[in-house]
């Protein structure tokens, strides 16, 4: 029984990576695309390039504060499981 749960523990942990590594990869793609769109309005001050470098810094901001929430979430989700480990070690070990 507990090495079907260990596999299903495997399993979810398998996928919670990939999920992450893809939103990852997706959250670099926005940021290399600002970086982009950043580098073209370098040096123009007209009314409206300032306002889609406002744009572009609100978007920049808005990811850094989602990129923070998510590493809080993973360390949670980490002391959990490092929590969840010691106790099936605890438990193994009675056995």
């Amino acid at each position: 029984m507990d090495d079907h749960r260990d596999l299903r523990d495997d399993r979810r942990d398998l996928r919670d990576d990939r999920r992450d590594a893809a939103r990852e990869r997706a959250e670099l793609a926005r940021i290399e695309g600002i970086s982009g769109k950043w580098s073209r309005l370098r040096g123009r001050m007209a009314p409206p390039a300032l306002a889609r470098k406002r744009a572009l810094l609100v978007e920049l901001a808005s990811l850094a504060r989602a990129e923070v929430a998510q590493d809080r979430r993973e360390i949670r989700e980490d002391r959990r499981e490092l929590h969840e480990d010691r106790r099936e070690a605890a438990e193994d070990l009675r056995r």
